[in-house]
């Protein structure tokens, strides 16, 4: 049995779809151009075979950008985290730096201007008046050295605008005294040639976190930070940027406000691992308090100069509820924070278009950061030395000095009080 299908049907619903099709292209949304320098020249996003996310400064406003943290809110792949003894971990795939340490390098390498940050100023640093952010995720060795298995971030500072006049300010205020100034000026010196920059950032605020011990309020902030660029344009071929920053802050900012604890009575954790309760650290777990026991300093025949009962559970100062209080915006400690941080920074950049084909680039930079930071280790109370134990380690050790010295009164030097 045959069927027979009638030509014209076919026709009609070929020129059904034909006319369909031709209605629907012009709703094709156009994609918009975003430049990126990924790989140390400028393409368009779609073009660079990186995965990368980039952010221009409407980006950055829009997203509330302030600071490195920010960034893992709206970046695939991204995570941040403060460490304690100021030290963070910025993390692109799982790839950062987990270690703690003073020479430890992380896996993400941080570029401004395209000047290499060894040791950037990610808990201190505020983003203001930005050109835009690149994230690159690694591996970035090749284009970019050492510490770019991870990935790279590349902050592009705004430059001179030769062309105009523009200014621009913000100010903010809340509650704790919690203020921010913030703008730039930009000046043209010559038309199309040359002009200068001037932007800048104030953050305070007053301390947040009540110290019942004195009752003074810590955990402050207080930072500023100023940045001046100047761009000399001779031609439409070359073109010098010079950019030089200063930031300081100098508050009690808290490299961590509280510490939770079970207190494990063994004093072989310190802290029991199931839970997390407003207790303290068992000290006989801790490495002062092991390597100045009797038990340690017996393994070197000098028993007699501990400080510390390791077999015995320590005696704390006060009641828990008192000593490490349950409200999470309460300590009590003897010891206010200090927080000190300070960061210099200076590039020269300087392009020269060769020819159509060629661009030669040098790139020269100066970065130094240092911090400073003191704080209780657990912020409560600490535990009392035993004023037996102290005098019988202070005999001990008057008279291990003067057998070893011959003279008991050089011995007597090492009198405490």
């Amino acid at each position: 049995m045959a069927f027979h299908r009638p030509a014209g049907r076919t026709a009609t619903l070929l020129g059904t779809l034909l006319m369909t099709t031709a209605f629907a292209i012009p709703a094709l949304a156009q994609i918009e151009t975003v430049t990126v320098t990924a790989e140390k020249r400028v393409e368009d996003i779609q073009t660079v075979p990186i995965a990368v996310t980039a952010y221009n400064a409407e980006d950055i406003a829009a997203h509330q950008m302030t600071q490195f943290k920010d960034l893992q809110f709206s970046t695939p792949n991204v995570t941040y985290t403060k460490g304690n003894f100021t030290g963070s971990n910025f993390q692109i795939r799982g790839i950062g730096i987990t270690a703690v340490g003073y020479d430890a390098e992380s896996g993400v390498a941080v570029h401004q201007d395209d000047v290499f940050l060894a040791n950037p100023p990610l808990a201190e640093a505020n983003f203001y008046d930005l050109e835009g952010i690149e994230v690159l995720r690694g591996p970035q060795s090749t284009l970019y050295g050492r510490g770019a298995t991870g990935g790279t971030v590349n902050i592009r500072t705004a430059k001179p605008q030769l062309d105009e006049f523009s200014a621009y300010g913000m100010g903010s205020y809340g509650n704790y005294n919690s203020s921010q100034l913030q703008g730039y000026v930009n000046i043209p010196l010559i038309t199309d040639v040359a002009g200068i920059r001037l932007a800048g950032d104030w953050t305070r605020r007053d301390g947040v976190v009540e110290n019942i011990a004195d009752g003074s309020k810590i955990d402050s902030q207080n930072t500023y930070s100023l940045r001046g660029s100047l761009r000399f344009q001779p031609t439409q071929d070359t073109t010098i940027d010079i950019i030089g920053s200063y930031s300081h802050e100098a508050d009690s900012k808290m490299r961590a406000r509280k510490q939770l604890c079970t207190t494990d009575p063994t004093g072989v954790l310190g802290c029991l691992p199931d839970s997390a309760t407003t207790g303290v650290v068992n000290l006989n777990s801790t490495l002062a308090t092991i390597a100045s026991s009797k038990q340690a300093l017996g393994l070197a025949g000098l028993g007699a100069l501990g400080l510390f009962d390791l077999s015995t559970t320590p005696t704390l100062p006060a009641p828990l509820d008192i000593l490490n209080p349950p409200d999470l915006r309460k300590v009590n400690t003897d010891f206010t924070p200090v927080y000190h941080a300070h960061d210099e920074f200076l590039a020269l950049n300087v392009k020269q278009r060769v020819t159509d084909w060629l661009d030669a680039t040098f790139v020269g930079g100066y970065d130094y950061h240092a911090t400073f930071s003191q704080e209780s280790y657990n912020n409560v109370g600490g535990q009392p030395f035993a004023p037996n134990a102290i005098a019988n380690a202070q005999g001990a050790l008057q008279g291990t000095v003067a057998f070893l010295t011959g003279s008991p009164a050089f011995a007597a030097a090492y009198k405490i009080g």
